[in-house]
């Protein structure tokens, strides 16, 4: 058909570096390097260890909520049995009375609603704040 021929339509690819490809919003997730994975996982444990090391300093655990130091309390026990009382008031808690036995020195929590025990209550706040 007349002395022209037909081409086809060529498209340019443009050759050049990665980055200038794809626009940085388009551009796929490379997998990191060995060494920031090992820099993060070391500095992951610095941190895990300087979190155990300051809970280890106070000797208590860290927890979100604060229980009351007596969870079960014994209404059984005799005056004579006991070698001091230690009365806690503690927020959110009922009277808290720990009491150290003479023969072992265990502790043990009291029934704050024994009778003796709100007569040793009564005198040791009429004497502590006697004015």
């Amino acid at each position: 058909m007349g002395g022209r021929e037909e081409r086809p339509e060529q498209t340019a690819v443009q050759l050049g570096r990665p980055d200038q490809l794809h626009p940085p919003s388009s551009r796929p997730a490379l997998p990191p390097d060995d060494s920031s994975a090992m820099d993060l996982r070391a500095l992951a444990l610095v941190a895990l260890l300087l979190l155990g090391a300051l809970s280890a300093a106070d000797g208590k655990p860290i927890s979100l909520t604060y229980r009351c130091p007596c969870r079960y309390v014994e209404s059984n026990v005799s005056k004579s049995h006991i070698k001091h009382l230690k009365i806690l008031t503690v927020p959110g808690c009922s009277l808290q009375i720990i009491a150290r036995l003479k023969n072992s020195s265990k502790q043990i929590c009291i029934d704050s609603k024994l009778k003796w025990i709100q007569e040793y209550v009564e005198k040791y706040l009429h004497k502590r704040f006697k004015m």
